[in-house]
């Protein structure tokens, strides 16, 4: 939602995260899943992750204005009696303007530096967007993995690729960070961070304390956990 608030063409994102990989992209499948049931989880997320959670006002206004997705058939998209999509267009253009006027009100005190980060996301290349969206889920992989929700982070990348659609070419979110490098993924992070906070959001994508130790150790976020041993226990 942030991209979207931040004016960049929804559809154009649904597009790139579609060519990355995934079946479909994060408002095809807002839709697909319930506008209501974005608003619902989303709440979960800006009450109990408050400091790494944009709380973006596009869903709710989706709701409000009855674009509920699949569910009426229209959402960000339109659909048909057999369930085709076909981008909603001017349809939720007043819905956007509105989800991004918002965000602009929030940051009336930082105004300035609002308006240079929203034309330097606008002039984001496939690549940026895709970094933008998949690296603040390789984040809280590794801290899946830190905390010792699974077994191995294996388990973790398996389970993205059978229950979120992972692609399985590259692997999971911990083997597509490890095959690009822990470091580098910091400094991605850590890049998108330098440019959110001065309008408050650079938490979302601040590297987490085990990706920024594995980083500096030089090894995997697969291995980390035992690379790392008793320094672990102070994660």
């Amino acid at each position: 939602c942030l991209l979207v608030d931040l004016g960049v063409d929804p559809y154009r994102i649904d597009k790139v995260i579609k060519a990355f990989g995934m079946p479909m992209g994060p408002l095809r499948l807002a839709d697909l899943v319930g506008i209501e049931v974005g608003v619902h989880v989303g709440g979960q997320f800006v009450q109990n992750f408050s400091d790494r959670t944009y709380a973006s006002e596009l869903m709710h206004r989706m709701r409000d204005g009855d674009r509920l997705g699949e569910k009426n058939k229209k959402g960000f998209y339109n659909y048909d009696a057999k369930r085709r999509a076909t981008p909603a267009g001017r349809d939720v253009e007043a819905i956007l303007a509105a989800s991004g006027a918002a965000l602009d009100a929030k940051a009336a005190n930082t105004a300035a530096q609002l308006r240079q980060i929203k034309q330097k996301v606008r002039s984001f290349s496939d690549k940026d967007i895709v970094d933008f969206i998949m690296l603040p889920v390789v984040n809280e992989s590794s801290r899946v993995v830190a905390e010792g929700i699974v077994d191995k982070a294996s388990d973790l990348d398996i389970a993205s690729v059978l229950s979120m659609g992972f692609p399985p070419y590259r692997g999971g979110p911990i083997k597509m960070a490890d095959l690009r490098g822990a470091a580098s993924v910091r400094d991605r992070l850590a890049s998108f961070a330098a440019m959110f906070t001065p309008v408050g959001l650079g938490g979302f994508f601040e590297p987490c304390d085990y990706l920024q130790s594995c980083a500096r150790a030089g090894v995997t976020l697969a291995d980390g956990r035992s690379a790392l041993g008793t320094q672990m226990a102070r994660l």
